[in-house]
């Protein structure tokens, strides 16, 4: 199915494959910069969808591209990779075409459907942000949102999803790790993923 797809630049990858002396082994695709939460860390600026973001058929051609490249493993980001409504359909793909792939993802809007579309899917991990206990993580992404977010992890272990707890580390959390480790511990994470925030997108330099 997926090779018969229009496939954008095709001509162009297979003029460089052989050229480029190296491949893409990860890749973290945004797929989406519209979220529906406003984290002042966030390293994207996150919020709206951008102009002229690819549709389901482009960015299936995508997928091909970067299994020709032979790519091993997809992360789909964001934003807030499930905003889009093709999100398993990507993922279906890249699943049909040998290729790893996981997602990160809020979680605020994970429910039972959504984490079975999920598995059905193929997704191999789905790592949910937890930025800190009830009160700091609210702080950082919303009301509400810890307990959105550690009700989708839920919903996403009792699916039988590997599922990990993802951390950016910065000056309003650092000292509350402890705590962020006890919650993934509660909840039957099965990792713990630790990212430094950067100077960059909402985050500015002052606030690392």
């Amino acid at each position: 199915m997926f090779q018969n797809l229009p496939r954008m630049a095709a001509r162009e990858v297979d003029a460089h494959k052989g050229k480029i002396g190296y491949r893409p082994y990860n890749c973290v695709w945004e797929l989406t910069l519209a979220c529906n939460l406003n984290c002042g860390h966030c390293g994207s600026s996150a919020g709206t969808r951008r102009e002229g973001e690819l549709d389901t058929l482009q960015a299936l051609s995508v997928v091909d591209q970067l299994a020709e490249l032979n790519c091993e493993l997809i992360t789909l980001s964001g934003g807030e990779p499930t905003l889009r409504d093709d999100w398993d359909v990507i993922a279906r793909a890249i699943h049909g075409h040998g290729i790893k792939v996981n997602m990160v993802t809020n979680g605020v809007r994970m429910d039972e459907a959504m984490a079975q579309r999920a598995i059905d899917a193929g997704l191999c991990n789905v790592a949910v942000s937890i930025d800190g206990p009830q009160a700091v993580h609210d702080s950082l992404r919303g009301p509400r949102a810890f307990e959105r977010s550690t009700a989708g992890i839920r919903h996403l272990i009792a699916a039988g999803m590997s599922v990990a707890v993802m951390t950016t580390i910065h000056r309003s959390n650092l000292e509350h790790l402890p705590e962020v480790r006890e919650v993934a511990m509660a909840l039957g994470a099965s990792m713990w993923r630790l990212q430094l925030g950067k100077p960059m997108g909402s985050l500015g330099e002052a606030d690392t």
